[in-house]
This record gives C-alpha cells, structure tokens and sequence, in this order.
C-alpha cells in the first residue's frame, strides 16, 4: 500500500530506485493568502454595515435612550455610537467655529450623514466623500433636503481631480480611529494638500491617554479595524508637524463627553 501512494508522486517517466521529483507546484514560490490592505478592509467593513443596517437591531451605546425613544433617536446611521448629544457638542466646538457660509467644507467618510447634516446649514457648499458606495447611498437618502451637496465616492486615499488647495475646512469624524498610522499618515498629506492655504482640518484620533481609549485599549488582545488602532497625541502632532500644519485647538478629557473622554479631536492649520 505504501508504494502504491509513493508511486502517485513519480514523474511519468520515472524508473524505480530513483529520487521522485518535485511537482510543478512544489519547484514554484508559494502563492501568498490575499490580505487586505487597511483602506480595502474598511471599505467592504462600512460597505456591509450601511447595507445591513436596520434601526430595530442597532445597538445604541448611549443607556439613557429608553425603548420608547429609540426611533426618534436613530434619525441616522451611526446615531447609536456614542451620544448624539457629544456629536452636537463637537460640531458647535470644533467645527462651526472654523466655517462661515462662504465656506466649501468636506467630510471625510461621511457614513450616514449624522455629522454632515449639523454642519450643511452653515456653510455655502459641502462635499460629502465616503470610501463605501453603500454609506453614500445612505447619505444622499438621509440629507436629500438640502441643495448644497455633492457626493463623491473615493477609490482610495485621494480626493476627485481639482480639489487641490480648493477646501476652506476638512474633517474626519470617528473615522481615523479605524486607520492604522501609515494610512492616517496619508490622509494627513492629502487633506493638506487638499486646503487652501489658511485652510483647517479637525482630525478625529484614538487616545491612549483618555480614560475610555485606555480602557478600551486594555480590554482588546489585539488589533482589529472595528476594535480601533490606538495612538496617542504626540504621535498625531507628530504626523501634523511633518505634514507642515500648526495646532489651533485640542481635545482634553472630559468624562461629561464621550468622545472628549475616548479620543484625541484637534484642528490644524495649513
């Protein structure tokens, strides 16, 4: 029997006694599993949870909404992270203070337009960009009403063609805290590149210094894109300085906020 499974592995042509040869697949380089890059992943990530989404399932992080109030709490996806109430809080300080209504301002992995409908009102155009066509389909639905919006579906780390030094304000909200640094460190460069000069951009990190990113943080035993990748800081304002812009204003821990007790939010300068 033993001969008989040897015999499959002989070359046609192969006298007994001698050494079997290797098989074609075994004299090639082995093919590598596909891997995702960090930008891939988070597109078919956000891509699936826009498709799936459904108000009756998500899971809402804020204790205080009661079943009663879950409807009209979930006007957006993306209304169950956090607190809504954070998200106005940011807007009102890290954003509206930096636009006008001349403005042309951009969101960065707009989602379901949760942050870009408490911005639209303000400011003179807005461009809504996301990395997953199913979340920009969501947007167009949940902010139809308003008549100074484009949407444009990014195919990588890059904005459309004529949209350098074009932007007066930039912002990721909740987005960056999914890149890893490299891909971060390239979003640094394009939305600088993408900003007038003058221009601002609030940038969204994780925070291993606040309360909540520790603890999160601790709680993981690795990396994951849905569990965050977490820096700190100095790293950012590392990445800032090397991408040529200066700190106008930044986030400190407030367990009274959400994302002011978990992140790292800081406006840059170009």
């Amino acid at each position: 029997m033993l001969n008989r499974v040897r015999s499959l592995f002989r070359a046609p042509n192969q006298a007994d006694g001698a050494p079997p040869a290797a098989p074609e697949s075994a004299r090639q380089e082995p093919e590598q599993p596909a891997r995702l890059s960090n930008f891939e992943y988070n597109r078919q990530l956000w891509d699936r949870y826009a498709r799936d989404w459904d108000a009756h399932w998500a899971n809402i992080e804020d204790p205080q909404v009661s079943a009663e109030e879950r409807a009209a709490y979930l006007r957006f996806v993306g209304d169950e992270w956090g607190r809504v109430r954070d998200v106005e809080q940011v807007v009102a300080e890290f954003i509206l203070p930096f636009v006008d209504a001349h403005s042309l301002v951009g969101e960065i992995g707009v989602g379901g337009g949760r942050v870009a409908a408490k911005v639209i009102p303000s400011v003179g155009e807005f461009v809504c960009f996301d990395i997953a066509p199913e979340m920009l389909n969501r947007a167009r639905e949940a902010l139809g009403a308003f008549s100074n919006v484009r949407y444009e579906l990014m195919d990588g780390p890059r904005f459309p063609c004529g949209s350098k030094a074009a932007f007066d304000f930039l912002y990721a909200f909740d987005v960056f805290v999914h890149f890893d640094v490299h891909l971060l460190w390239r979003y640094f460069n394009l939305v600088r590149e993408a900003l007038k000069p003058g221009g601002r951009m609030l940038v969204h990190t994780t925070n291993l210094r606040a309360p909540l990113g520790w603890e999160r943080f601790a709680g993981q035993e690795s990396y994951s894109v849905e569990g965050h990748y977490f820096v700190t800081p100095e790293l950012v304002l590392t990445l800032a300085e090397r991408a040529g812009v200066r700190l106008l204003k930044a986030s400190q821990a407030d367990p009274a906020n959400f994302y002011y007790n978990r992140d790292y939010l800081a406006v840059f300068e170009t």
